[in-house]
């Protein structure tokens, strides 16, 4: 959905043991509060880290 948009984006799986959320991050490359504004728009929960590696953020 996100890249559909021009979001340029990758989804990464995080170890079984993880405790914060479902196992997978969204990592937008670049901004993603406009990105975050999609997903609150379709009611798709998420938390945020802002200011990732690089200019990369991830949700």
């Amino acid at each position: 959905m996100l890249r559909a948009r021009g979001y340029p984006c990758s989804v990464k799986r995080h170890g079984k043991n993880n405790s914060n959320g479902c196992g997978f991050s969204v990592v937008i490359l670049g901004d993603c509060e406009s990105a975050a504004k999609v997903l609150d728009m379709y009611n798709i929960p998420y938390s945020s880290d802002y200011g990732g590696d690089a200019g990369n953020d991830k949700l």
